[in-house]
C-alpha cells in the first residue's frame, strides 16, 4: 500500500485530516481523522483523535475512539486510549488497550460513513 498523504516524524497537525487514499501519520496529529483506505499510524506518533477508516495499522499511540469497518492490526508497540469498534481484530504481545473493544459486523449504515462523507 501506497500511503498518498504523510505526515512525517518531527512534524504536527491540528484539525480535520481527510484522505483519499491511504495515509500514513509518524508525526503527532489532534484532531478528527477520516480515510477512504488504510491509516497507517507510525511506532512514534501519538494521535489524540477519532478515527473513522477502513483499515488500521497501528504502531504508536491513539487517545481517541476508533472505528474502522474492515480491520484493525495492533503492533506491539502499539497503545489505544478509547473505544474501538471493528469486524477483525489483530493484537500483537505488547499492544495495549485500555477502552471497550467491539469486534463483529458492522451495520451497513456504518461501512458507508466513512468514505462518503466527503472523503
Amino acid at each position: 500500500m501506497e500511503a498518498r498523504t504523510v505526515l512525517a516524524t518531527g512534524c504536527s497537525f491540528e484539525g480535520k485530516l481527510k484522505c483519499r487514499g491511504g495515509a500514513r501519520i509518524d508525526g503527532d496529529f489532534e484532531g478528527e481523522i477520516l480515510a477512504d483506505e488504510i491509516l497507517i499510524i507510525g511506532k512514534d506518533s501519538t494521535i489524540v483523535a477519532d478515527l473513522n477508516v477502513p483499515e488500521i495499522n497501528a504502531s504508536g499511540t491513539v487517545k481517541g475512539n476508533v472505528l474502522a469497518v474492515k480491520r484493525v492490526v495492533l503492533a506491539p508497540t502499539a497503545h489505544i486510549q478509547g473505544d474501538l469498534r471493528t469486524p477483525s481484530l489483530t493484537i500483537q504481545e505488547g499492544a495495549r488497550i485500555k477502552g471497550n473493544i467491539d469486534v463483529g459486523p458492522i451495520r451497513a449504515e456504518l461501512e458507508g460513513a466513512a468514505p462518503s462523507e466527503g472523503v
